[in-house]
């Protein structure tokens, strides 16, 4: 788009734009730069269909956003915002969470406040040179978090303290939201425990065994909405396959850096920070490479929805001219 202003505050909450341009053009993903990237996101955010043209096509590949929180190193620590942990290399798998309007949280585990997103897979916000980047496999899902640290297979199959309950949903013959409802609240706490081992997660691999990955993952999501004010006090959870340490991080598909306000008084304070010195590491490492820094604002409550601003003055590096 010919003279854009990189001054832009992209309000999808509330369902307005405010743009500096000179001329109406259809807005894509073709460049990781492109300060558009706030308004792609909030586009995958409110569209809420149930799969990507086909039972074995979930949602995730073109709808949502899949999300990380991060943490920068401590004193005595080395280590990139794309390197996995020592945990998941061994567990073979990494843990992300996704949000969507009809799949929202109020705070990510530990309360993080920064992290970055993934460009979707398939659909018309996936990054144009995706034959350039890794593909990173969804294997499983789970409406709430799965304390998959403790589960076997890739934290997607059971734990041992309920070995039948959090196996694999499908092969327990529970293929609906209501079903993983009667399951989850059959256990000892109810539907308000906080025993996260007592759920199963659903298997929506790519060539899972159980087909109709897209029905899996959807039902992922009606779950949570089954009850809202329960779920909207905690984030769900997918699991990815592991990449190394070594890789080179623009293969990655890194759609975009995020820091995480509570409103538009907040600053954003160290999470911006943070942010900005991820964003100057990817920088050094790939010699000149752009990651957009978003702000996230999030929902207030379980009927408002999350927020995606690009701010030119939030870059910490140079903002890429096309």
């Amino acid at each position: 788009m010919k003279n854009f202003c990189y001054a832009i505050c992209v309000a999808i909450g509330a369902l307005t734009l405010t743009v500096c341009a000179a001329e109406s053009t259809a807005i894509t993903s073709n460049a990781a730069s492109s300060p558009h990237t706030a308004q792609d996101m909030g586009n995958l955010y409110y569209d809420t269909g149930k799969d990507c043209g086909g039972n074995t096509a979930p949602a995730f590949l073109c709808s949502g956003i899949i999300i990380r929180e991060t943490a920068r190193p401590v004193a005595g620590q080395s280590y990139y915002f794309w390197q996995p942990s020592p945990s998941s290399l061994h567990e073979g798998a990494v843990s992300f969470s996704y949000i969507r309007h009809d799949a929202r949280f109020d705070k990510f585990k530990s309360n993080g406040s920064h992290g970055y997103t993934l460009y979707p897979l398939l659909g018309k916000y996936r990054y144009s040179g995706s034959d350039r980047k890794i593909k990173l496999d969804v294997l499983c899902s789970f409406p709430l978090d799965g304390w998959t640290d403790y589960r076997q297979n890739e934290g997607c199959g059971p734990d041992t303290t309920y070995l039948k309950q959090s196996s694999p949903c499908q092969g327990q013959g529970i293929t609906t939201a209501q079903q993983w409802l009667t399951q989850y609240k059959s256990g000892d706490g109810g539907l308000n425990q906080s025993n996260g081992l007592y759920q199963c997660g659903f298997d929506v691999s790519e060539g899972s065994k159980y087909g109709n990955t897209a029905q899996a993952f959807y039902a992922t999501i009606q779950a949570r909405d089954m009850f809202n004010d329960v779920s909207f006090q905690e984030q769900d959870e997918l699991r990815l396959t592991v990449w190394t340490t070594d890789v080179d991080p623009s293969v990655l598909p890194i759609q975009s850096l995020f820091y995480i306000v509570a409103n538009s008084n907040d600053d954003g304070g160290q999470g911006l920070k943070d942010a900005q010195d991820d964003q100057s590491d990817y920088y050094k490492v790939t010699n000149g490479g752009f990651i957009p820094i978003i702000r996230i604002t999030l929902p207030q409550s379980s009927s408002s929805d999350f927020d995606f601003h690009f701010i030119a003055s939030d870059q910490f590096v140079p903002i890429p001219s096309n």
